[in-house]
C-alpha cells in the first residue's frame, strides 16, 4: 500500500504531479493566485478556480439543469453522461414520468434513517426477464433524514421491492425514524421500515404467463321428488229407504 513519487500501488495519484498539490490546496482551503493553482486535472471534480484567494468549485459538473435526464460523470473518460430517467415520456421542470398505453408507474420513496450509507433497495421483475427495473443506495452519509423517490414505468405484472440495510437494524427505529413507501399505479402497496438486514414486499397484478385456473363446475342439481298420487276415494252408497 500508500503511494510514492512513482505512483507505486496508487498510479495515478502521484505525490510529485502539479495535479496532486493543487487538489491538496483545494482541500486545505489554501491560497491561489491564479485558477492554475486550484486545477487538479480531473474532469469529473469539476471547474476549480481561485476566487479571493482561495479555490472554489463548481458544485454539479455535469448537471444539464433537466429534471427528467440522470446526469453522471463517467472518470474513466472524462464525459458528461446523461441518461432518460423514464422509459416513456417525462414532464419538465417536475420530473414525473408519465406512463403511456398499458404500463404503469412504479415510485418508491425512501426517508433515511441516521446511518443512510447502509441503506439500498431493488425493484425487480418478477414476470419476465427484465431484472432489476428501480434501485437506488447507498446513499450519502451526510444525508439523514432525507425523502429520496424514484419512480419508473412499467409494463403490468407483478414485482418484488426489496430493500437493505448493510448493519441488519433496518432504516426504523432506534437511528432514526426511516421509512419507505412503495405505490403502484397511485396505489400504496408497500410501506415499512422496521426489519433487519433485509424485507421483500411482492405487489403488481398476476403476470401474463400465469394460467388461467380452470371454471368452477357448480354442484349437479338433484331432480325434484315426485310426490305419490293419492288414491282416489269411492262415496259410500245412500241408505235405502224403509218402507213404512
Amino acid at each position: 500500500g500508500g503511494c510514492s513519487a512513482t505512483g507505486g500501488s496508487n498510479q495515478g495519484t502521484r505525490i510529485d504531479r502539479s495535479e496532486f498539490a493543487a487538489h491538496v490546496n483545494f482541500l486545505l482551503g489554501e491560497a491561489c493566485t491564479t485558477d492554475s493553482d486550484c486545477d487538479d486535472g480531473v474532469f469529473c471534480n469539476g471547474v476549480e478556480t481561485c476566487v479571493a484567494g482561495k479555490c472554489r468549485r463548481d458544485a454539479e459538473t455535469c448537471d444539464d439543469g433537466l429534471a427528467c435526464t440522470i446526469d453522471t460523470c463517467n472518470v474513466a473518460s472524462d464525459v458528461c453522461e446523461h441518461q432518460a430517467k423514464c422509459s416513456g415520456l417525462c414532464t419538465e421542470p417536475t420530473g414525473v414520468c408519465e406512463c403511456g398505453g398499458s404500463q404503469k408507474r412504479i415510485e418508491v420513496d425512501i426517508l433515511t434513517d441516521n446511518y443512510p450509507a447502509e441503506t439500498t433497495w431493488t425493484v425487480t421483475d418478477s414476470c419476465g426477464s427484465a431484472g432489476v427495473i428501480l434501485s437506488g443506495g447507498p446513499y450519502s452519509s451526510t444525508s439523514t433524514s432525507t425523502l429520496f423517490s424514484d419512480d419508473v414505468c412499467a409494463t403490468v405484472g407483478r414485482y418484488d421491492f426489496t430493500i437493505n440495510d448493510s448493519f441488519g437494524d433496518g432504516i426504523c427505529c432506534g437511528w432514526g425514524s426511516g421509512a419507505y413507501t412503495v405505490k403502484y399505479d397511485g396505489v400504496v402497496e408497500a410501506s415499512g421500515g422496521q426489519f433487519g438486514s433485509t424485507e421483500t414486499k411482492t405487489f403488481g397484478s398476476a403476470c401474463p404467463s400465469d394460467p388461467t385456473p380452470p371454471p368452477t363446475t357448480p354442484p349437479p342439481t338433484e331432480p325434484p321428488t315426485a310426490q305419490p298420487t293419492p288414491v282416489p276415494t269411492t262415496a259410500a252408497p245412500p241408505p235405502v229407504p224403509t218402507s213404512s
